[in-house]
């Protein structure tokens, strides 16, 4: 079963500057066996970078935030994380 160190990451950006990286971790929460994952971004913004997308446990999953050619705004996007062996 997964672990994951955060469920929420939350960042501000200012609008058209540099982008912004955040990690999560990601474990095996019932034993020390790696366990294989993929990261997907539910509708593919382009303004999320997740690396890497695939690997296995434990493992930091990068999160880079890019505001170039965003409106002002309050942006949102869901990760699903999934295994074939979960």
């Amino acid at each position: 079963q997964f672990a994951v160190s955060r469920s929420t990451v939350e960042t501000v950006l200012e609008a058209g500057g540099l982008g912004k990286s955040e990690y999560i971790t990601l474990t095996n929460e019932t034993t020390a066996e790696a366990i294989p994952f993929v990261v997907t971004t539910v509708g593919n913004p382009s303004w999320l970078t997740v690396t890497p997308s695939s690997i296995q446990t434990p493992a930091q999953i990068f999160l880079t935030f890019n505001s170039t050619g965003l409106q002002a705004g309050e942006y949102r996007a869901q990760l699903q994380i999934t295994s074939p062996t979960v």
